[in-house]
């Protein structure tokens, strides 16, 4: 050193001397400690007298300070030599104090003086920029820039970085005093020498000097005596040009480090107020510096304002007064009012009267705060702590006035509120809709109920009853402001004029809280405040009124109740209590009265309470106060009147209520002169008459739920005025919930009259939309009629206002809505009203409200007019078109139907108006299909009532309907009964069941079906059946299937049976037979007269009004009684001259039956005819014409029809003339069917002739006849009688001749015979099994193919041979496909594909397959959609076709009409049909095996690629969007497609063994599984599924199911979680090494990243956080880790060529630790002979890096260590390994040479010679070693650490139970801490020991001591570091920290949150969840942890 002192340049003796210290200081620090070398090393930092620094060597210096740094760096006393140096050179030149070598030394030395200062001041501070934003005191810390001042941040020892808390200590706590007055000494002294130099005239040696002066002070301000010193100065250094900056680093410092509350702060802090400071940067860093000594000290703000408010009130004030304020109310705006307050308060009770002051300071305050000004907290600050001031103060005694003055001040900060929420002063009442002038309005009620409170509880006790009542009262007018507006003005003359009005209607138009008025109530009850009853009512009363004026503004909120106690309170204010120095005689209970004026007045006010409240008060007082409830009826009804307009129903209820009132109060007078007589009694002794009285007319009875009292005048009067003034009545008209106007209107019934509904409505301002729908109604209905005058009345205004309104509210509505459902039905059920007048005015509302608008366009009415002729209602039924026409059309009609046809129904009996009536059957029948069963019944029935009993009305019907409706009202009834038939026929028996009836019947028909009717239904029915002829098809329909229902051809009726008897009971009664009769429909007259016995008959024939067809009908009938049995006619026919009589009557109007009758009436009573005088002669009777054809029919003998038949099939083709057989033709096809015997013959002959025909086989000659032919049989065929006894031979001949016929070639000629006939089906049944395939074919193709055919047509088409001449056939085909365009055709495609693929089938052809095509090409034009059912899905997805037998090599493959088939389907379908399909494939039922898996699968595929399905939306979606599961397949279905999948894969095996080809089959079908299972669940469903296949017995479903779930593995690992125990993975690797996933990537990213080696501290942090990550993919992924072994093994490779410190400098050596470690974690699964050669490579690589490492560094001994223990796994797990060591045996020798102590080397060496000897290796598996106690034990211990950590033992070592023991949750601290210290150690070099302490490390997790728990999570992260799979049993216990109430264990949580979120990672979500949650509701800081463990938990941060 004395050397190195002399040298004074730099040289290399110089660089040896440093190096040389710089080595001893290293090696033999404590040489440097003596005293001797010290002083030496400190002289090159002393000042030299002689010589200045300059000459000196710089380096010395930097070595001087390094060295002692190093040397006293564990030392906590330092002399003081060292800081007296520091000083030295601080005032000095700064030769090494500056320096940033020297920084370590110099920050050390400053923790002499615990100077906190900020790194830097912002930007504004120097610029001047803007005012700054002063930080709250919950920041951590201000926003500070660094290097903005020189010599601070960069130049200077004040520079405190990170290093000043990490690298520093303090160093002179022992000698704190001796610091203190060195200090003090040098800086007095330097302040003493430097005042001359410090002036603005100094020169610049002096300035530099003066500088480095204010710098020490910065250093030196956490010593309380230097910032005293400093803060005398600052001013004039602060204005100083020279010393500026430096200035303001000071004054920083000196804010910053005044944290105590010591004399000497509060003297700094009073310094620092009085400074005057103008330039605008100097004021900012003023600012700044205020805002920093505010954060220092919570008291430092009292301080402040303290003395900035008594410097404000001195005159010579500080012009930064306010500014400092508003810094103060910035920072803390709660403290800084509060500590504002107190300073009034204590300026409040003193004798000067500082009010005026005090409220000038105030505004002042307001007016420069930045804020805005929180009035509600100051009132509270104001008004609490007032008792506390008065008693500090003894001699106080002006109470009065100081209640006054905070009154005063309470009232103005009100109005400074209301100034700085709305501005300066709003000129207009556009501020009152303001947001800022709500909320001040809120706030300002908030106030006035804090004070109200205050009145009630804190007055009185703070000035103990100094005050009078009258000052009592003064003063809460005015806090209320019901005083004047000069009585708010008087001090000071503000508020000003301009603001004064303005503020004043602000301040009066408050809300109202219920607290408010419940504490101005109780202060009325309470005895002990000085308010009377009637005076707090009173005050009650002027805020509720203005209450009310502010919600009719638009304040919805200007008084909201919910405490209903309020009435009981109010109520209370008017009980009448008499004094309590009168006794009441014994035995006698007062009544309960209240006094009059109070009374009425405070139901008055309640009356306003229910206007504004309708759901609380409005809807108690309605249901228990009758008193407040005829007020509010008052108020709505404007009828101020007694009893009200509700209880008017007639004269004698009123009568009864006047009567009533009348007792009660006389009563009531009764019971009031009893009580003041015995108060007189007590007191005065006179006596009490109602003259003298003074009680009786100053009290009432106080019965609150009794009977409502009649008001007198006044009071009526008084609630007018009010209803009038603030429209109370509109307001609880408004109220819908409870609906008072709606229980009034229903009250007084719709009957009444209601004239004050009319004035309600003509009065109402508001919406008509406010008003009930019932009360507009209402009015609607009673002025309906006034809607037809032309005058311009203010009536006929609103009424057209109210149309308008309520047609849009029907018209414009939906469905859902009520209102308009709730106006139409309204006057739908005054249509059944029994006043006509009522419903002509319901009819003329609802044709003015369902009528359009005339501006909406007309609709289409499709559906309608296909039912009716529009034209014709509009004609006849003008007046109700809207019901018919446009009320179906509404969206509101579904939801009205069943409602409005009921109240139809009713209008319907009741209903004498025709076309009324007709209008309402015409709705029913239009719309009955709408209905459902039950309520089509009823319909019916109200029908059938008509028909059957008001058959006026139904003959009106009926002539009103044939004059002008055109048959619209019997169709309409048609439809209804058409359609009730069939639903009620459609049903089971049991399902429909009537209502009991006797009317009720069972009616059975012959096909067993059995349904209960009304017996008036089926009457109605056969009525209906009479007079309605349909005019159109559809009605033609209904009617021909009702005529089949009750009169079916075969002539049996259904059976009717009673359901009372259970007897046969005749279904038409006698009267309704005569009303059939009268039918012009045939067969419902021969019904009719089906059963009558002759006397019916004989009674009927007489009836009038039957038509001359039936009366010849009848006389028939009574032709064949009188030939076969007269006799019964004897006793019936009583007047037989009367009878003959008439039969010639109705013989003469042209009967032409009853001949034989009328012979025996003759011959009964010898009636001579010729002689009857009164008889005309009979009328000429009229021939028909001559017959066309020459051939007379009854002529026709069996020989001529022989002939005929013989002709025409070519047995005697000359034998008769042309023109004679056409003739005779012509004959036959006339009069074949009016004879039945020419029928029989000819039928007959018809057999014997196509016997004959088929015998002989000469059919040549019936092409040229075969029309003539095909006319005949194909008349017969279809018309021949069912009940013909030759019927089923003719079938069998026809049968048996025509497949005679047939067999030879005349297919051609007779197939069009036997088509189309109804024994058609039958004959193809038998004749075309019997003929070629090609005959069979054309025959079936033609008119006659049936779905029951088509299967023949197919077979035949498909059997067609190859030689023949298929032309014939596919022409017939086409043409069927052609003409039969309809689901047939389609059908025979699907059915010819199916039966290719039929099992049934032997095989087929090449060409049977080629007629596909043609097929196919017609079958997308008949079927465009493809699949039209499901049985069409075999077509498409059925089993491949087989090969055709004679195939060519090109038609070997699958043939492609399925591609064809499933492009179309796909393409053309429907989504529908698609997914019928789709579920048709993935059903149960269907077995993969019978489908075509490949087809399926690409249907499946297609379906979710279709451009259809993805049009309109984004095909290049972000890859974090969420995509749509298009399909949503169930469970079930996910296994079926699975199955589906393996079915195909083993389909794909067996044709092609190859592992690539499979590999590649299940890669593609994996990417489906994906697209099909979107969530977890599906997708663990999926894996569940394989899982069981790939326990299968066939071989390929296992071995496919598995490779399946290894693919799904790998791309979704999380899959696997929760069946990890039933799937072996590392089994199963092989088939997925060409497979690549996207965590392949990631780990080979990762891995990248760990051997991406840098000589950097970055590169060693990416490093540990790969490894990290790596760890723990290896412990819960090992088979994805352990395809990246090769990779493992080349990153490894070639890094042994450098030297070790090279190796290590290069991050090398960490590398190979970190690798050895993780393959530790994937034992036993790497030793699997499938990874052993690239395992051996990485083995390899250690023995390189052992090669050649050893002999040069022995620190490698810990990975030998490890890699030893893996070596005996591995030498037990594998054969091949023995030989494997056996090579490298030289080695291990040599690395044993040099690790002698390395016991697991030694081990290893003794284990390979031990099985070299022995000759053999214990056999081990792929998947399992050996049992662990095979294990030799010196290395079973270190066997089990690696391969099953994860089991923890049950039991610890016994060495560890006495530090088990100490640990425990009873164990004291001391214990725990010493075993935590202990474990810390050892665990460095045994991890495994943390194991044992696991549930010890869990119990302290959440311990209170601060180190233990720091203790804990480090252990714990250890642990988990090295095995991640433990990292699970710590979950629990670290969410009970972060959700602990502990603020210091939540902070310790969240402290090791990103490090314990990426060992959890698979947790990670809950972990963050309950960051969140710590963050959300604890207030605690935790973005930036969850910040960072965001990113690491994003791998991209490690990768990049």
């Amino acid at each position: 050193m004395q050397s190195l002192k002399s040298m004074r340049t730099k040289s290399d003796t110089v660089s040896l001397l440093v190096l040389s210290l710089m080595y001893l200081a290293k090696r033999v620090p404590e040489v440097f400690l003596s005293p001797a070398v010290t002083d030496c090393l400190c002289g090159f930092l002393r000042r030299s007298e002689t010589s200045g620094m300059k000459q000196r060597n710089q380096t010395s210096v930097i070595l001087a300070c390094n060295v002692l740094m190093h040397v006293f760096r564990s030392e906590s006393s330092w002399p003081l030599t060292f800081l007296s140096l520091l000083m030295e050179d601080a005032i000095g030149e700064r030769c090494w104090v500056d320096n940033e070598y020297c920084k370590e030394f110099v920050l050390n030395i400053l923790t002499a003086f615990n100077t906190t200062l900020p790194q830097s001041i912002p930007d504004y501070c120097n610029l001047g920029i803007k005012d700054p934003e002063i930080p709250v005191p919950d920041d951590p810390v201000l926003s500070i820039r660094s290097g903005m001042i020189s010599g601070v941040s960069s130049s200077t020892f004040l520079d405190a970085d990170e290093s000043l808390c990490c690298r520093s200590s303090p160093r002179y706590q022992w000698n704190r005093s001796e610091v203190v007055k060195y200090t003090l000494d040098v800086i007095k002294e330097q302040m003493n020498k430097r005042v001359v130099g410090i002036g603005p005239g100094s020169s610049n040696t002096d300035g530099q000097t003066a500088r480095n002066l204010l710098k020490l002070l910065a250093a030196c301000s956490g010593l309380p005596d230097v910032r005293t010193i400093a803060s005398h100065k600052l001013e004039l250094w602060l204005q100083n040009p020279k010393l500026t900056k430096h200035a303001q680093e000071l004054f920083i410092a000196v804010c910053g480090n005044c944290n105590s509350q010591l004399p000497g702060d509060s003297e700094v802090i009073l310094s620092i107020i009085k400074m005057r400071l103008k330039a605008k940067p100097l004021l900012e860093v003023y600012k700044f510096g205020i805002a920093l000594l505010l954060k220092q000290h919570c008291d430092n703000i009292g301080t402040l304002i303290t003395h900035v408010v008594y410097n404000e009130l001195n005159p010579q004030r500080n012009p930064s007064n306010m500014t400092l304020l508003s810094i103060a109310f910035s920072f803390d705006y709660g403290r800084a009012l509060k500590h504002l307050t107190h300073i009034f308060h204590q300026l409040l009770v003193k004798k000067e009267d500082y009010l005026r002051t005090l409220r000038t300071l105030l505004r002042e305050i307001v007016k420069n705060t930045q804020t805005e000004f929180q009035f509600v907290l100051f009132s509270m600050s104001l008004m609490s702590g007032l008792g506390d001031i008065i008693s500090q103060t003894p001699d106080f005694t002006n109470h009065l006035r100081l209640f006054q003055q905070v009154i005063d001040l309470l009232v103005l900060s009100v109005f400074l509120g209301g100034l700085s929420a709305c501005g300066r002063g709003p000129q207009d009442n556009k501020a009152d809709d303001s947001f800022a002038s709500h909320d001040f309005r809120y706030k300002a009620a908030q106030v006035q109920n804090d004070i109200v409170t205050w009145f009630k509880t804190e007055v009185i006790k703070i000035f103990d009853n100094k005050i009078s009542s009258e000052d009592f009262l003064q003063g809460l007018h005015k806090v209320l402001f019901l005083d004047s507006f000069e009585s708010y003005s008087c001090k000071d003359g503000w508020p000003t004029e301009s603001d004064r009005g303005n503020l004043m209607r602000l301040v009066t138009e408050l809300p109202l809280f219920q607290d408010t008025i419940m504490q101005i109530l109780i202060m009325g009850i309470d005895n002990s405040v000085p308010i009377t009853n009637h005076q707090s009512l009173d005050f009650v009363d002027l805020l509720c009124s203005r209450a009310v004026s502010l919600y009719n503004k638009g304040y919805m909120n200007a008084l909201k109740i919910d405490k209903l106690d309020i009435i009981d309170v109010a109520l209370k204010l008017c009980l009448y209590r008499h004094p309590d120095s009168i006794q009441l005689p014994s035995g006698y209970v007062p009544p309960v009265l209240a006094i009059s004026v109070i009374y009425w007045k405070t139901w008055e006010v309640l009356l306003m309470f229910a206007a504004l409240n309708p759901q609380t008060i409005g809807k108690t007082a309605w249901q228990s106060h009758p008193q407040l409830k005829l007020f509010m009826e008052m108020a709505m009804t404007k009828s101020y009147s007694f009893p009200p307009e509700t209880s008017r129903q007639n004269k004698e209820n009123v009568d009864i209520i006047l009567n009533k009132e009348m007792r009660s109060v006389e009563e009531e007078k009764q019971k009031i002169l009893e009580f003041e007589t015995y108060l007189a009694a007590a007191s005065t002794k006179q006596q009490i008459t109602e003259q003298n009285s003074l009680l009786l007319p100053q009290l009432l009875s106080f019965n609150i739920t009794g009977d409502a009292r009649c008001p007198t005048a006044g009071v009526i009067e008084s609630v007018k005025e009010r209803n009038t003034q603030f429209k109370l009545g509109s307001l609880l008209c408004q109220s819908r919930e409870p609906d008072f106007l709606m229980d009034i209107i229903q009250h007084q019934g719709t009957c009444q009259s209601q004239p004050w509904l009319t004035d309600l409505v003509l009065s109402s301002e508001c919406s008509l939309s406010v008003l009930p729908v019932p009360c507009l109604c209402a009015f609607l209905l009673a002025e309906v009629a006034t809607l037809s005058n032309s005058d311009s009345s203010e009536k006929r205004v609103k009424l057209s206002q109210l149309l308008s309104h309520l047609r849009s509210e029907i018209h414009n509505s939906s469905a859902s809505r009520a209102i308009p459902i709730e106006i139409v039905l309204y006057f739908m059920t005054r249509l059944s009203q029994k006043s006509p007048y009522t419903r002509l005015q319901a009819l003329q509302c609802l044709k003015f409200l369902l009528n359009p608008p005339e501006s909406t366009p007309s609709a289409t009415f499709s559906v309608l007019e296909s039912l009716i002729d529009m034209d014709a209602i509009e004609t006849a039924l003008p007046d109700y078109v809207w019901l018919i026409k446009y009320f179906p059309q509404l969206n509101l009609f579904p939801a009205v139907l069943v409602s409005c046809f009921e109240n139809l129904r009713s209008a319907c009996h009741i209903e004498t108006n025709i076309p009324a009536i007709s209008a309402y059957i015409i709705i029913f029948g239009s719309q009955c299909r709408l209905l459902d069963l039950p309520e089509l019944a009823v319909t019916v029935h109200c029908i059938s009532d008509v028909i059957i009993h008001r058959p006026t009305i139904f003959s009106g019907l009926i002539q009103y309907n044939e004059a002008t409706l055109h048959g619209a009202t019997l169709a309409a009834i048609l439809r209804v009964f058409g359609t009730y038939m069939d639903k009620i026929m459609s049903i089971d028996d049991e399902s429909h069941s009537l209502s009991n009836s006797q009317a009720n019947i069972i009616l059975k028909w012959n096909n067993g079906k059995s349904t209960e009717f009304h017996m008036f239904v089926v009457h109605a029915s056969v009525l209906l059946l009479i007079h309605a002829e349909p005019n159109n098809h559809r009605d033609t329909e209904t009617y021909t299937k009702l005529v089949d229902l009750w009169f079916p051809d075969n002539g049996q009726q259904p059976k009717a049976i009673s359901t009372e008897t259970l007897e046969v009971i005749p279904l038409v009664p006698d009267w309704l037979k005569l009303r059939m009769i009268r039918s012009t429909k045939p067969l419902i007259v021969q019904y009719a007269i089906k059963d009558l016995d002759p006397a019916q008959l004989v009674l009927f024939v007489q009836s009038f009004g039957i038509p001359l067809l039936n009366i010849d009908i009848i006389l028939e009938v009574l032709d064949d009684v009188a030939n076969n049995t007269p006799n019964v006619l004897t006793d019936h026919v009583s007047d037989k001259r009367y009878m003959s009589h008439l039969v010639k009557v109705n013989q003469r109007r042209g009967a032409k039956r009853g001949c034989v009758f009328q012979k025996w009436l003759q011959v009964s009573h010898n009636v001579d005819e010729t002689k009857d005088v009164e008889m005309e002669s009979p009328a000429k009777i009229i021939k028909p014409p001559p017959h066309l054809n020459t051939i007379d029919a009854d002529c026709l003998s069996n020989y001529d029809i022989m002939e005929y038949l013989q002709y025409l099939f070519g047995l005697y083709p000359g034998h008769l003339k042309s023109q004679n057989v056409f003739q005779f033709h012509q004959c036959i096809l006339q009069h074949l069917f009016s004879n039945r015997v020419i029928l029989e013959r000819f039928v007959n002959s018809l057999s014997d002739v196509m016997d004959i025909a088929a015998d002989q086989c000469v059919v040549d000659g019936i092409g040229e006849r075969s029309h003539m032919l095909f006319a005949i049989t194909h008349l017969l065929l279809n018309n021949i009688p069912s009940d013909m006894r030759s019927m089923d031979n003719i079938q069998k001949s026809i049968r048996t001749n025509v497949c005679k016929i047939l067999k030879i070639r005349s297919f051609s000629v007779l197939s069009p015979i036997i088509t189309g006939c109804p024994i058609g089906d039958t004959l193809m049944q038998t004749t075309a099994p019997c003929l070629p395939s090609t005959a069979r074919c054309i025959l079936l193709a033609n008119d006659g193919v049936t779905k029951y055919s088509i299967i023949q047509l197919v077979e035949a088409f498909a059997t067609i041979p190859n030689t023949v001449d298929t032309g014939t056939a596919l022409d017939a085909v086409i043409k069927f496909l052609i003409r039969r365009h309809s689901e047939l055709s389609a059908v025979f495609v699907s059915e010819y594909i199916r039966y290719l693929v039929s099992p049934s089938l032997p095989s087929i052809t090449s060409t049977q397959l080629g007629r596909v095509g043609l097929l196919l090409d017609w079958y997308q034009v008949l079927k465009p959609e493809i699949v039209n059912s499901l049985d069409d899905c075999f077509m498409v997805f059925g089993p491949p076709l087989r090969k055709p037998t004679n195939a060519t090599p090109m038609e070997l493959e699958e043939v492609s009409f399925r591609e064809f088939l499933l492009t179309s389907l796909i393409h053309q379908s429907t989504w529908e049909t698609l997914t019928n399909c789709i579920n048709w494939i993935l059903q149960s039922k269907n077995n993969s095996t019978l489908l075509s898996t490949k087809f399926s699968l690409r249907f499946i595929t297609g379906c979710l690629r279709a451009p259809k399905i993805w049009q309109g939306r984004d095909m290049k979606a972000p890859q974090r969007v969420f995509q749509t599961d298009i399909l949503s397949l169930n469970q079930m279905q996910l296994e079926n497609v699975t199955r589906i999948i393996i079915t195909d894969c083993c389909r794909s095996l067996k044709a092609d063994r190859s592992p690539m080809l499979l590999t590649e089959v299940i890669r593609g079908r994996v990417s489906l599984v994906f697209l099909l299972a979107k969530s977890m669940t599906s997708l663990q469903h999926v894996a569940k599924h394989l899982i069981a296949e790939s326990k299968s017995t066939d071989s390929d479903t296992r071995k496919v199911s598995s490779l399946l779930l290894l693919h799904v593995y790998l791309f979704c690992p999380d899959v696997l979680d929760t069946y990890k125990d039933d799937f072996d993975l590392c089994n199963s690797y092989h088939g997925i090494e060409f497979t690549t996933g996207q965590i392949d990537r990631t780990t080979h990213q990762l891995i990248m990243a760990l051997g991406t080696t840098e000589s950097s501290k970055e590169c060693e942090d990416r490093m540990y956080d790969a490894n990290i990550y790596l760890r723990k993919l290896a412990s819960y992924r090992p088979v994805i880790f352990l395809r990246q072994l090769p990779l493992l093994g080349v990153i490894m490779n070639g890094r042994t060529s450098t030297s070790f410190g090279e190796f290590k400098r290069r991050k090398n050596f960490l590398l190979f630790t970190h690798v050895v470690g993780i393959i530790e974690l994937l034992i036993p699964h790497i030793y699997h002979t499938a990874y052993r050669e690239r395992l051996l490579d990485i083995i390899q690589s250690y023995f390189n890096f052992l090669q050649v490492y050893t002999q040069h560094n022995k620190s490698i001994g810990a990975i030998i260590t490890k890699l030893c223990v893996f070596l005996r796994g591995l030498l037990h797990y594998d054969s091949n390994a023995l030989s494997f060591l056996s090579a490298h045996k030289g080695l291990l020798r040599d690395v044993a040479n040099v690790y002698s102590e390395n016991v697991s080397l030694s081990e290893l060496l003794n284990l390979e010679a031990e099985f070299t000897l022995r000759g053999k290796v214990t056999e081990g598996s792929n998947t399992a070693g050996p049992p662990v106690e095979s294990i030799p034990g010196g290395m079973r211990s270190s066997f089990i650490g690696l391969s099953s950590i994860q089991s923890r033992p049950h039991s610890p070592p016994l060495n560890l139970a006495p530090f088990l023991a100490k640990v425990g949750p009873s164990a004291p601290l001391d214990d725990v801490m010493m075993v935590l210290n202990d474990l810390d150690e050892t665990s460095k070099r045994k991890v495994d020991l943390l194991v044992s302490f696991i549930p010890a490390l869990q119990q302290h997790m959440t311990s209170s001591s601060q180190d233990c728990r720091v203790k804990v999570h480090d252990l714990i992260l250890r642990l988990i570091r090295h095995y991640p799979k433990l990292a699970s049993e710590f979950l629990e216990g670290y969410l009970q920290c972060l959700l602990s109430n502990d603020p210091a264990i939540v902070q310790s949580a969240i402290h090791n949150l990103p490090e314990f979120c990426q060992l959890c990672r698979e947790n990670s979500k809950f972990i963050l969840n309950a960051a969140f949650s710590v963050g959300l509701n604890a207030k605690m800081e935790t973005g930036s942890a969850v910040k960072d463990c965001l990113q690491f938990l994003n791998l991209e941060t490690i990768t990049q």
